[in-house]
């Protein structure tokens, strides 16, 4: 263990150099360990913020969330991502086994792109989902076993070649993607 203080700071505003075409799901925070830090570990982070609640998207569909970081006090415009999907339960959002040491800052996100074309064929196990503001253009593959959603505010437009395989699964859905 860390031997030592270890600090969870929740900001109410969003970071500098926010990750770009994201919908801030208002989560953002800053972890650091004031102990030890050669220790390892499987860390859990579990989080429960009072002042927001998950949107009705991200409760249906966790696969959505994805967890960024950067070092402490870095201002880069870059972020890595951490976890690529949360755990939802009511008003709380859990990363398990992904996340590794602490002195970081997190942010929560949903990523919503303009538009997308999409070719990528996705195996059993894939659970991915893609949300645009305007078009996905697919003509991919859904494998059994896979879990797939699309969300777009105006077309989805499933092109030649585009298949779902028996026990594949496919939501599609047109809205925004704050909803």
């Amino acid at each position: 263990m860390p031997n030592g203080d270890v600090w969870v700071s929740l900001l109410n505003v969003d970071p500098y150099n926010s990750p770009d075409n994201i919908e801030g799901v208002g989560s953002y925070f800053i972890v650091n360990n004031y102990g030890d830090t050669s220790f390892t570990t499987n860390i859990a982070y579990t989080y429960n913020d009072p002042l927001s609640s998950p949107l009705l998207s991200s409760t249906e569909s966790p696969q959505t969330i994805t967890l960024v970081e950067r070092t402490a006090n870095g201002e880069d415009i870059t972020w890595n991502i951490a976890c690529d999907q949360a755990t939802v339960d009511g008003e709380v959002y859990s990363f398990e086994g992904c996340v590794e040491g602490f002195d970081k800052q997190y942010r929560l996100y949903k990523e919503c792109l303009e538009s997308a074309v999409e070719t990528t064929d996705y195996p059993a196990g894939t659970i991915k989902a893609l949300f645009v503001n305007t078009t996905i253009e697919a003509s991919n593959n859904i494998s059994n076993g896979a879990d797939i959603y699309y969300k777009a505010g105006e077309h989805i437009l499933l092109q030649n070649g585009f298949t779902t395989e028996e026990g594949g699964i496919l939501l599609i859905e047109i809205g925004d993607c704050e909803n």
